[in-house]
């Protein structure tokens, strides 16, 4: 992978959940490919507070156009 870049839309969330969701792009070079291959799509991303505060992803999804 050469290149990634996520850009966030949209975060919501209550008490101890909350979410994270927009948009990703990346680029791979391939050894079979002449040209990098570029791929983008949208992210969700679900995170839960933990009992010293620290903020976790517990969930994270990419899912390409």
């Amino acid at each position: 992978m050469t290149g990634f870049s996520m850009r966030t839309t949209s975060v919501e969330g209550r008490d101890d959940l909350a979410y994270a969701q927009g948009t990703y792009t990346m680029t791979v070079e391939s050894p079979r490919e002449a040209k990098p291959i570029e791929a983008s799509g949208y992210f969700v991303q679900i995170s839960r507070k933990q009992s010293d505060g620290r903020w976790l992803i517990t969930v994270h999804m990419l899912n390409a156009h």
